[in-house]
């Protein structure tokens, strides 16, 4: 009993940077290939912002690769 209450009182001081830490690494281990999904949009979305004000051209290739549309500004 005096363990179980030990272990409460920690879950409950637990910060929540540290459960969501836990959630993600349950999504991980249980669906892997959510996982994989996820972490590839993420990688897209970082080279989205880094091609997403490069001028009209040639540059815009992996853009148009993919299907993307350049943004209206």
């Amino acid at each position: 009993m005096n363990a179980e209450i030990v272990e409460r009182l920690k879950r409950s001081f637990q910060s929540d940077e540290d459960k969501i830490s836990l959630i993600a690494r349950a999504i991980v281990d249980t669906y892997p290939d959510i996982a994989n999904r996820i972490e590839e949009l993420f990688a897209e979305a970082r080279l989205w912002r880094q091609v997403k004000d490069m001028p009209e051209g040639p540059q815009l290739d992996a853009i148009a690769d993919r299907g993307w549309e350049r943004d209206e500004k």
